[in-house]
């Protein structure tokens, strides 16, 4: 299983539930997505109980499930409104351990009955060695000439519809099936 976290202090161009589905849960659907190696298919959405800044007629929270071709669930907590802060967290369960990306301060993983935790100087600790990666493979697939390396325009439209099939979900107040086309063999 893998849940993730997505808190706002508050929605920065006003609370728009099917918006936050689009332009913040994205991110969340695209990675794990990445993270599996699969496509969804299906996904929920459930609201809970309003909290005070969120207007008539919009949701949050929210509680966003996915279920993965193999049967891996994600879920996704969007809660635009917390007030308190900015919070992104991951954490992906298995059966030999548990991985957990915190809120930027520090990584924690859990395995063999051992904790230990990375704390990162500033943010930058947080996605530094991640860029730099990004960018030498990158760099490495243009000197190879084995094509670009990174997300593809397939994966931003896997995660697209993917957030489209959420604001169905949202919207019917049942689970909905998420059904791709065939990748084309551009992208294989």
């Amino acid at each position: 299983m893998i849940h993730n976290v997505h808190r706002n202090a508050y929605a920065p161009y006003g609370l728009d539930t099917a918006l936050s589905m689009t332009n913040s849960a994205v991110h969340e659907v695209d990675i794990n997505r990445w993270l599996t190696g699969e496509d969804y298919a299906w996904v929920q959405v459930v609201s809970g109980k309003p909290g005070p800044d969120v207007p008539a007629g919009q949701k949050d929270p929210v509680l966003v499930t996915y279920g993965t071709t193999s049967g891996v669930l994600v879920t996704i907590e969007m809660f635009m409104t917390a007030r308190y802060g900015y919070e992104v967290t991951c954490q992906v369960v298995g059966s030999d351990g548990i991985l957990d990306m915190g809120d930027g301060s520090f990584i924690t993983r859990t395995t063999a009955r051992q904790r230990a935790q990375d704390i990162p100087e500033q943010w930058l600790g947080r996605f530094g060695e991640a860029y730099r990666a990004e960018l030498q493979a990158w760099i490495d697939s243009l000197r190879e000439l084995s094509g670009p390396a990174g997300a593809s325009t397939w994966d931003g439209y896997a995660a697209a519809a993917s957030s489209g099939a959420a604001i169905e979900a949202l919207t019917s107040d049942r689970a909905v099936g998420i059904e791709l086309p065939d990748r084309p063999a551009l992208y294989v």
